[in-house]
């Protein structure tokens, strides 16, 4: 189930897109195609919203985007990490040649996460219109919200797909302000 937070996020997300006339791609890990279904809620976003890429293993990251977290100068365990969504952000770019914008999230969401993973998302975005600027690469860290490793991997879900889409809408509003 969606919360009010996340849908509200997507809802500004696609007015944003539609008002600054940008496509959206995305690549989602941890969140599991969550930030798309909040996304595909709206209406009319087929005209912004490409699509989403659920590459939740790194075997699906190697093989879908060809982005291997071993192979980086400084492997990222498990595919979690700023690389990681930096890769995921640049690789929808080169693969959707319609989506003027790319954003990415992974991490660790629990239980049974790698040690001083648990908790921990790493989220990416960048836009086609200023290709040589670097992504905009945030992390965050979720806090247990319950003793129900369920309720606490879900609540982890919802905050990290309302969080990416936060970190869109600060990107396109950054965006208009330097238009």
């Amino acid at each position: 189930m969606l919360t009010q937070q996340l849908t509200d996020a997507a809802a500004e997300v696609a007015r944003l897109l539609a008002q600054r006339r940008m496509k959206l791609a995305l690549a989602e890990s941890c969140t599991a195609g969550l930030v798309a279904a909040a996304l595909g809620g709206e209406p009319g976003i087929s005209q912004w919203f490409c699509g989403s890429a659920v590459v939740y293993r790194t075997e699906t990251k190697i093989a879908w985007l060809e982005v291997n977290p071993r192979g980086f100068s400084t492997p990222e365990p498990d595919s979690v990490g700023p690389q990681t969504s930096r890769g995921l952000v640049t690789a929808l770019l080169a693969k959707t040649p319609e989506a003027d914008l790319a954003a990415a999230v992974t991490g660790h969401l629990g239980p049974n996460a790698p040690l001083g993973l648990d908790g921990r998302c790493f989220g990416s975005v960048q836009t086609r219109r200023s290709p040589s600027r670097e992504p905009r690469s945030v992390e965050w860290n979720f806090d247990a919200a319950s003793d129900d490793p369920i309720q606490v991997r879900r609540h982890r879900q919802q905050q990290a797909a309302v969080r990416l889409l936060e970190l869109v809408e600060e990107f396109l509003n950054d965006l208009r302000s330097e238009n």
